[in-house]
């Protein structure tokens, strides 16, 4: 990794510690009814509707509108409990007549809630529309591992709740390359996250070093091969422990299936990218043709499977489990600041000591 990346990743390391003390909350605005508006509100809350109640977590909004222009905010009330006013947080959005915006806020679910409300309302704090999340599912137990899959057929990574790893139970969110966060610390409830056959020269500059923090922070990164390899790897390549040259059908992969111990189901020929290892260790192999390779960036790892999980031989293959074992049993702990400061004051403290970084706006 280039210098310059790796300096800006230490800062943003930091940032992103901080970033939920500068999060964007104010006080409640006035509740009032909804009207026809010509407004249409959509909203996608956590990962896949999942969330870690200790993490701070993305919502993505987005808003369509076929009537009047609006200029105001969208925001969300959290309660924080008895006796205590809500937690209100807010983002501004410009809707001229006949468009379409996606805005994204940074919350905190610590109630547990089961749902959200969002509402849209002018400058005046006059209420356009609003929309309700549907049911969300909590996690609660600190040690859950999270696996998030990007994947045109994500449906056939619903086995890895059962591997869990170390941890205590696992879940899988089924995302988009778009519901990848823009900021890091929104990332830190995901332990694990899969590319298959997903084109990530999509993923936008400030997801890409979104994603690098978390893996310095101790994220694990799974890219995959197989015949569209290309797609996926070629604009992750500088992360990857191998060097891929490109991929070749063979018969059999004795080396992998007598490491199992399981044999294949389906016979062969199999589709494996071809590579070298550059930095890291093998952990699967076939003689010299690296099968799983890791390679540690920071607290985290990059992975790279030189085999696409949705094809032979690893489809529907009892031995399968056993590879994605080997990944899940490696994911390190959570530590207390991967959910952000929780003294506000002191970090806050932290920030005013350094008169010289300028601080990102949290609206961008």
């Amino acid at each position: 990794m280039a210098k310059t990346n790796t300096s800006k990743i230490r800062i943003l390391l930091f940032l992103s510690l901080l970033l939920p003390v500068l999060g964007l909350i104010v006080a409640p605005a006035y509740a009032q009814d909804n009207n026809d508006s010509g407004i249409t509100l959509d909203v996608a809350v956590g990962f896949d509707s999942i969330y870690k109640g200790e993490y701070w977590l993305p919502v993505e909004v987005t808003a369509a509108n076929t009537g009047p222009a609006v200029e105001g905010y969208v925001e969300i009330n959290v309660p924080r409990g008895a006796g205590s006013a809500p937690s209100t947080f807010r983002s501004p959005i410009s809707l001229p007549t006949q468009s379409n915006k996606r805005v994204t806020l940074y919350i905190k679910l610590d109630n547990g809630a089961s749902n959200i409300d969002l509402a849209l309302r002018q400058n005046d704090g006059t209420l356009v529309a609003d929309v309700n999340s549907g049911t969300l599912s909590r996690i609660t137990d600190s040690s859950h591992l999270l696996y998030a899959v990007v994947s045109p057929d994500a449906a056939e990574f619903t086995f890895l709740e059962r591997i869990p790893g170390s941890r205590s139970n696992a879940s899988v969110a089924f995302l988009t390359l778009e519901d990848l966060p823009e900021t890091a610390v929104a990332w830190n409830a995901l332990d694990v996250l899969i590319f298959n056959d997903a084109d990530t020269s999509q993923l936008t500059s400030e997801q890409r070093t979104a994603m690098e923090v978390w893996l310095h922070n101790g994220g694990q990164l799974i890219v995959t091969g197989g015949a569209n390899w290309q797609k996926t790897a070629v604009a992750l390549s500088d992360l990857l422990p191998v060097t891929i040259d490109g991929s070749r059908s063979v018969e059999d992969l004795p080396g992998l299936r007598e490491r199992i111990g399981i044999p294949f189901r389906d016979p062969g020929p199999y589709v494996v990218a071809t590579s070298s290892l550059r930095s890291g260790e093998l952990i699967f192999r076939q003689d010299d043709l690296p099968l799983l390779a890791r390679q540690s960036i920071g607290r985290g790892s990059v992975y790279f499977l030189a085999l696409d999980p949705r094809l032979a031989p690893l489809l529907d293959w009892d031995g399968s489990e056993a590879i994605w074992a080997a990944i899940a049993s490696r994911v390190p702990l959570g530590n207390s600041w991967s959910s952000g400061p929780q003294n506000v004051y002191a970090a806050t403290e932290a920030v005013s000591s350094l008169p010289s970084l300028t601080l990102p706006s949290i609206l961008q």
